[in-house]
């Protein structure tokens, strides 16, 4: 399997890199839209053992829509956001 190696910086051209790079091992350097809910839940704990996506209640994340946590390898998402 090939690593993809996190850009430590957040310059929107290595950033873009990044996100192509995770877009062609998924095969979907063709698509126009990605499919980020089927690749959270399916394909992020391929890249990262111990990725965990949490969908969270409403008022656990007051203002937000979402929260990344890398310390902990885990997104929080508002429960209404995953539904939509």
């Amino acid at each position: 399997m090939q690593q993809i190696t996190v850009p430590k910086t957040k310059v929107k051209e290595n950033i873009r890199k990044f996100v192509y790079q995770i877009r062609k091992k998924a095969s979907l350097d063709k698509q126009l839209y990605f499919p980020i809910v089927e690749y959270m839940e399916n394909a992020l704990g391929t890249i990262d053992n111990d990725f965990t996506l949490d969908v969270c209640p409403d008022n656990e994340l007051p203002g937000i829509l979402a929260e990344a946590c890398p310390e902990l390898h885990t997104i929080k998402v508002r429960q209404t956001v995953y539904d939509g």
